[in-house]
């Protein structure tokens, strides 16, 4: 049997940027984390993001076409689609867009 399966990242540090070559992207941090998303390099590309952390996790888009940044408590998590232009939501979880 196969199974399906992207490719993950840990991310502790605040002010970092989201890697290019990864989908899924584990925020972990005791206090607020920032990471910033640079646009997608291919049409369709997706980025998961999930915060394990106790601090709130931001997702701050270069380009966005739902806001300005996605906010994550603890436990939730989004997806976002590249759509040539803009990161667009596609689905989340306690995820917050402002």
């Amino acid at each position: 049997m196969s199974k399906a399966a992207l490719k993950s990242q840990t991310l502790t540090v605040s002010g970092a940027t989201a890697p290019i070559n990864t989908s899924y992207i584990i925020l972990d941090r005791s206090t607020d984390i920032t990471v910033l998303l640079l646009d997608g390099t291919v049409v369709g590309e997706l980025k998961v993001f999930t915060n394990k952390g106790a601090g709130e996790g931001i997702i701050d888009p270069q380009n966005f076409g739902n806001g300005q940044v996605v906010q994550l408590e603890t436990n939730s998590t989004v997806t976002m689609l590249w759509d040539g232009d803009n990161w667009l939501v596609q689905s989340s979880f306690g995820a917050r867009v402002v």
